[in-house]
Parts: structure tokens; sequence; C-alpha cells
């Protein structure tokens, strides 16, 4: 499961879900206010999916049904929600998930180091691939 510590969980909308199937915990996805919230138009409206891991003995489609049901629920929790937004790895995934459930892609961008003068001691950079960004209009 992903590593949650207080730079993820970031202002005052954060949610959490977990897809179980039988007695098995098989996904977990973490949204919360955009980390370039500051940058964004209507970023104070926004959320962002900061964390989603699948098992990989989850059924056929895990991924997709849950990314399509996290998005009506924190739309029906948010009504104030325009849009969700989500940033692919392109060197993990081909974003095939956010294609079947509707979103669009709206920017490419190459690795930036945010931690530029060690401002936070111990992170260490996940990943230096270029990053997609994925859209969804809710309202």
């Amino acid at each position: 499961f992903p590593h949650i510590d207080k730079q993820l969980l970031r202002g005052d909308w954060a949610h959490c879900f977990v897809a179980q199937y039988g007695n098995l915990l098989m996904a977990v996805g973490i949204w919360s206010r955009p980390i370039a919230a500051n940058r964004m138009r209507d970023g104070g409206r926004l959320l962002e999916l900061r964390r989603f891991a699948i098992c990989s003995d989850a059924p056929k489609n895990t991924a997709s049904r849950m990314l399509g049901w996290m998005v009506r629920e924190v739309g029906r929790i948010h009504p104030e929600l325009l849009r969700v937004v989500s940033y692919q790895d392109t060197s993990v995934h081909a974003g095939t998930i956010y294609k079947a459930c509707g979103w669009t892609p709206v920017s490419r961008s190459k690795f930036v180091d945010w931690n530029t003068h060690g401002q936070v001691k111990g992170r260490v950079t996940q990943s230096t691939a270029d990053k997609i960004r994925w859209e969804k209009q809710i309202r």
C-alpha cells in the first residue's frame, strides 16, 4: 500500500478509498487538494488522485471500475468540485485506465525536482520520468 505522510493529505479535502474482493484488499486510492493548485485554473475546486495502487491479483477492470466509482463519490461529496486531475508516470503505465474512464490528457512535462535545496530531509524521488496530466470534468 502507498506510504502516507503529512504532505500527501493536503488541505481540507482528503479522501481514502479501498476496494475489497472477498476477504482481500485489492486496491487503494488517495485523493487530496492538488499539489500545484496555485498554478491551476480553479485550483481550489479540484481534487488530485495522489496515490492509486492495484493488487496484481485483482479481477480484470478493477482499476477502471474503482476509478469511476471514486470520481462519482468525490463529486457527490463535493458538489462544488469542477474536475479531478491525476499524473501518469510514463515509465510505469500507458494511461489506459484514464482513457477507459473518459479522462483527457492535457499536458506532458519533464521531471523537475521540487526538493531543489534539500528542504525536505529524507524525501526520495520516486521517478524522474515524464509525466502526463490527465483531467476529468465533473461539472
